[in-house]
């Protein structure tokens, strides 16, 4: 439980959305947006992908290689 706690405070997509939300280099930010409280990333064809964190990775790792 300790370690998810970590995991969550040390959530890289933290300084993206501070930033998004404040005036900051449109360069570094052109590719993210805020839908609904989620971050999403554009891809080079437009496509919008969510933004995961370290805790949901692991647990969707988990999933594909230790299916129930």
């Amino acid at each position: 439980m300790a370690q998810k706690e970590q995991l969550e405070e040390d959530d890289w997509r933290k300084p993206v959305k501070e930033k998004i939300g404040k005036v900051s280099n449109i360069k570094e930010l052109k590719d993210y947006a805020i839908i609904f409280g989620e971050l999403y990333r554009r891809l080079s064809g437009g496509i919008l992908t969510r933004c995961i964190g370290t805790t949901e990775a692991q647990e969707k790792l988990q999933e594909i290689w230790n299916p129930v």
